[in-house]
């Protein structure tokens, strides 16, 4: 760590350590890992209590950080205000890439003792989430795939595929089959959701019965 990104961190820390609208300056990216360069700048997330988030929410000030290096020694800031409710929520349904940004991420202050905890569980990948998602991929490909054989516009797959993903009701379903009202892609794209059973997999009973429908539906 240089000198500067030494400096920007302690500038940083005394901002918000006395704010009581926040509850830890979590560290992360290439500073956090150890693989910074000099020019790198620091990426952080700002956790907010959950009551003085719903201000950020509503005007819509995620950004914390500022694009002008020299009010931080020459460092970059680029950070993301969040809230407790965000990182207890990120450590079952976190994207990949923001499991990623956790990795070896750590609080610079924390007035929460739970935090570092958090922090821990969010960079880690649950396996039954990994095939999960792997299966849904394979899915996405199969469409684009087949589709692509029979000369299908490439941004009606697009469509198709997140139609497919946001089915949330059996009329639906029941509409498709019953009117024959289904073009070629989209019966292609329920074959496809056939073939992978329990794609896409939700935490929404109505769209698993959907889906089990169309499972049904040969």
């Amino acid at each position: 760590m240089t000198e500067s990104h030494r400096l920007a961190l302690e500038k940083l820390r005394n901002l918000d350590i006395d704010n009581s609208d926040v509850i830890a300056l979590i560290i992360c990216g290439s500073l956090a890992c150890g693989k910074e360069r000099s020019d790198s700048d620091v990426d952080c997330y700002l956790v907010h209590t959950d009551d003085a988030f719903g201000e950020v929410k509503r005007k819509k000030t995620f950004f914390y950080g500022t694009w002008n290096p020299e009010e931080f020694f020459g460092v970059s800031i680029d950070g993301k205000i969040v809230s407790m409710d965000f990182l207890r929520k990120a450590v079952t349904d976190a994207s990949e890439p923001t499991r990623a940004s956790f990795i070896d991420a750590y609080a610079l202050f924390s007035r929460n003792p739970d935090i570092d905890s958090l922090i821990r569980q969010i960079a880690v990948y649950p396996d039954h989430d990994q095939f999960r998602r792997a299966r849904a991929f394979y899915s996405y490909v199969k469409i684009t795939v087949m589709s692509g054989k029979r000369r299908t516009p490439s941004g009606m797959i697009s469509g198709i595929a997140t139609v497919s993903s946001n089915l949330s009701s059996l009329p639906v379903a029941l509409y498709l089959h019953t009117t024959g009202a289904c073009s070629p892609v989209i019966r292609l794209c329920i074959a496809s959701l056939r073939s992978v059973p329990r794609y896409p997999i939700s935490s929404s009973n109505g769209r698993r019965t959907c889906y089990s429908r169309f499972h049904l539906m040969r």
